[in-house]
């Protein structure tokens, strides 16, 4: 019923320009909370508790370059 009230005043147009951007800024948080989440768990699987933030975004060729990777999306 709210929604029927809204649509009678403001038009799609103009709601589509206040939600669109909003909705778009909620799709770029949640994709980046899921790579933080999934980097924590990586971090946890690989047993990188006592690593420094320089060794884990390293290009040293080693196992955990992948952080490096995952996060140049």
């Amino acid at each position: 019923m709210l929604f029927e009230a809204w649509n009678c005043f403001i038009p799609n147009e103009i709601s589509d320009k206040i939600f669109r951007p909003k909705n778009q800024y909620i799709l770029i948080i949640e994709t980046n909370i899921k790579t933080l989440i999934d980097l924590l768990c990586l971090a946890g699987a690989l047993q990188s508790n006592k690593k420094s933030l320089e060794e884990l975004w390293g290009t040293d060729r080693d196992d955990i370059e992948t952080f490096r990777l995952v996060t140049n999306h």
